[in-house]
């Protein structure tokens, strides 16, 4: 099996290739599919606080700018979440700031 270094060696080197197809146009969803292949290799995905910031400030702006249906995917996103789990998000997919403040009321359950 192969450790995480390999893999994050295997991203980088699949980067300018990945780069290259998207100028070409010929791999429409290539940045996104790397995008999500690459943050599976980033430390402190694990860390809740962590993982709220980078997806919202870092992760969803990339997935905007990349991919013309990103709009279209949080949306799913948050209509899963209503009708699967009944909870809506804190702090928004695709949204650089939340819309409120958290509710630490809630926090214990």
């Amino acid at each position: 099996m192969p450790s995480r270094k390999d893999s994050f060696g295997f991203g980088v080197t699949l980067l300018p290739v990945t780069a290259r197809l998207v100028e070409t146009g010929e791999a429409k969803n290539a940045f996104p599919e790397f995008q999500r292949f690459a943050d599976g290799l980033l430390p402190g995905r694990s860390l809740w606080y962590l993982r709220a910031a980078w997806e919202r400030l870092i992760a969803d702006e990339l997935n905007l700018w990349a991919d013309p249906n990103a709009n279209a995917r949080f949306r799913r996103i948050e209509r899963r979440a209503r009708k699967e789990f009944d909870q809506g998000f804190w702090w928004r997919p695709g949204k650089t700031l939340p819309d409120r403040a958290p509710d630490l009321s809630a926090a214990g359950g």
